[in-house]
């Protein structure tokens, strides 16, 4: 992880900088992840992550986000796998928030033609594929394909330079599977997936060496491919696919200085209220998008605001609408992870 040379961004001061992690999920399915790095001196994003996306009854949270920090262009948009509970309305993300600028990633051997390695039948991945490879199309280097063939694959590197005190800040995004032993043979072999979790990418974004665990809906056995000694460095995990038993086995790598884990809720069964008190059993602070009983809108979402200016990693937590904190933190007071 951070084999490569960082990219240079110009910021005031990497002290200005908050990050601001964005948790969403509806009522009964989808799910999506943004994050903005803010310099809170000129309130501009200098670099923004959206992994996958989903719209109810017309909400397009994700979308709104975006557009409420006029984030253009968007620096990196994941769309971890063409599952419709992460896929519904990417894409308009891609027409109106992807550039020349964006890197777009997608699992390998998924291409939008029928050699893929799965099968897109829904018209609404379908419009994603058709503007993601239009883009590209247009400009020729936005998109990335992603199999792992060691360790990690590292996605993006980059380096926030702060113009009047020298001060830096550094981030990576670096993906753990899906994982080209597994995925070349069925390609080579002409066979496809019929759970399309299985190309699932999964990834560690790394804030000045605080990871955080974005699982995707990285099942089990791609878990069991991963290093363990990546995932004991975690300390926030974005638990894979929506906290079912089939990813359950991710809790038995990490460490023992995971502060934060979180939830999206997908229909009734899920998060597993198994899974969800073994990871309350290990981890400061445990969040969820909404279960049967926090149902008043059509989402939940919870914002997670880091500061990693000081010696301390300062963040403040908030639910909002379906979302709540189960374990760690009070509505909207703010702790240290030291």
């Amino acid at each position: 992880m951070l084999d490569g040379a960082a990219r240079p961004i110009k910021v005031s001061s990497a002290n200005n900088l908050r990050m601001f992690f964005f948790l969403i999920g509806y009522r009964n399915l989808g799910e999506s992840v943004v994050i903005l790095f803010i310099d809170m001196a000129t309130d501009k994003v200098v670099y923004s992550i959206v992994n996958d996306c989903y719209v109810n009854h017309h909400e397009n949270i994700t979308k709104q986000i975006l557009e409420d920090y006029n984030v253009k262009p968007l620096s990196l948009l994941c769309w971890t796998h063409p599952d419709l509970d992460h896929s519904v309305g990417l894409a308009p993300i891609v027409e109106e928030h992807c550039t020349e600028e964006s890197q777009i990633i997608l699992p390998e051997y998924f291409h939008g033609v029928p050699e893929d390695i799965v099968t897109v039948n829904n018209q609404d991945e379908k419009n994603v594929v058709d503007q993601i490879f239009n883009l590209n199309n247009k400009n020729g280097h936005v998109l990335t394909h992603i199999s792992v063939s060691d360790r990690s694959h590292e996605i993006d590197n980059v380096r926030f330079e702060g113009m009047v005190d020298n001060t830096i800040l550094t981030v990576s995004v670096d993906a753990l599977t899906p994982k080209s032993f597994r995925v070349s043979p069925m390609h080579r072999e002409g066979k496809k997936y019929s759970l399309k979790n299985d190309i699932s990418i999964s990834t560690i974004l790394n804030v000045d060496d605080y990871y955080f665990y974005l699982g995707g809906d990285a099942t089990n056995q791609m878990i069991n491919d991963t290093l363990s000694g990546y995932l004991r460095k975690c300390r926030f995990i974005k638990v894979p696919h929506h906290g079912s038993p089939t990813a359950s086995d991710l809790i038995q790598d990490l460490g023992k200085n995971v502060d934060t884990a979180c939830f999206t809720k997908k229909t009734k069964k899920l998060p597993d209220m198994e899974v969800v008190k073994d990871y309350k059993e290990n981890a400061q602070c445990v969040g969820l998008t909404g279960d049967k009983d926090h149902i008043r809108e059509n989402h939940g979402i919870i914002l997670y605001e880091y500061d990693f200016s000081g010696e301390d990693i300062k963040v403040t937590v908030t639910p909002y609408d379906n979302a709540y904190i189960l374990k760690g933190d009070k509505y909207g007071q703010s702790y240290n992870y030291l």
